[in-house]
């Protein structure tokens, strides 16, 4: 059986600014260096490109399951506009709140955390 492990993620927000100024950065050096220079910029704005395919949404009351490769690596419970590894795949999955040993929604407890009432 395989434990729930949080995933690592960074906020979405502040992966665009940062992505998009390394994207300019990358195509202005490859333009400007010369030779040899050309091709570590090359393979740098390429790294910068597939980075662009990190970000994935959560939902409220919502998580997503990151898997590399098929393997599991963690959940990200955090609301927004995530960004993660470009090769990790996201899966969708609903938080439910649930009492141990009952099939009921409201007022359960689930992972220690009390769920809302509204659940």
């Amino acid at each position: 059986m395989v434990s729930e492990q949080k995933a690592s993620s960074n906020s979405g927000v502040a992966m665009i600014g940062g992505l998009l100024v390394l994207q300019v950065v990358s195509v202005l050096l490859l333009v400007t260096m010369p030779g040899v220079l050309k091709l570590v910029f090359a393979l740098a704005s390429l790294a910068v490109l597939i980075s662009w395919f990190g970000f994935y949404m959560v939902a409220p009351n919502q998580s997503a399951v990151l898997q590399l490769f098929g393997r599991y690596v963690g959940t990200d419970n955090i609301e927004g506009l995530r960004w993660a590894n470009p090769f990790y795949r996201q899966a969708e999955s609903e938080r439910s709140c649930r009492q141990p040993g009952r099939n009921r929604r409201r007022g359960g407890v689930e992972s220690g955390r009390q769920c809302p009432s509204g659940v």
